[in-house]
């Protein structure tokens, strides 16, 4: 019985790997048809998968101003967020969900967490210019599929930096 398991659970492993290959490039397709740049429905037209010019076209479709940023996940934890961070943030989550990426408010929640990171800013000064770190506050996400649940995509972990005065 081992033996069968084992033999079964290797059977799957590449049909998973063939329904990504078979649906990644339809699911592609059929959103460029809709709201793909002329460049990315150009490389359709040519044989080319797209994959990277989609995921760039539809994070800034499905999540505008986010980028991807596989580290954001370790940035420190926002330990006090003020009003207006909460509401952005609810109103992510809320968006997360439209999108079928999460089955409701909470799983939303759970994948979502407000961070901070430094940036190092020049300025003019007499005689140069001055460097100054500032603080800048992001909604990270961890399991953003650009094509909705569909498994035909690996999750990818996205940052939407919050304004900050």
């Amino acid at each position: 019985m081992g033996r069968v398991h084992a033999e079964s659970n290797s059977r799957q492993k590449p049909r998973r790997k063939d329904l990504r290959k078979h649906l990644r490039p339809k699911i592609i397709r059929e959103w460029a048809r809709i709201h793909g740049s002329s460049r990315l429905n150009e490389q359709i037209v040519q044989g080319y998968e797209g994959w990277p010019l989609y995921l760039h076209e539809r994070l800034a479709f499905d999540f505008p101003g986010a980028e991807l940023d596989k580290n954001a996940w370790d940035y420190d934890m926002v330990l006090n967020p003020t009003e207006e961070e909460l509401q952005i943030t609810r109103e992510f989550a809320e968006r997360v969900l439209e999108l079928g990426l999460a089955e409701d408010l909470e799983n939303a929640f759970s994948k979502i967490k407000l961070r901070a990171y430094d940036v190092d800013e020049e300025y003019p000064a007499m005689g140069g210019t001055e460097i100054i770190t500032r603080e800048v506050h992001c909604i990270v996400f961890n399991d953003y599929r650009p094509g909705g649940s569909s498994n035909a995509f690996s999750s990818k972990t996205i940052r939407l930096d919050l304004l900050r005065s």
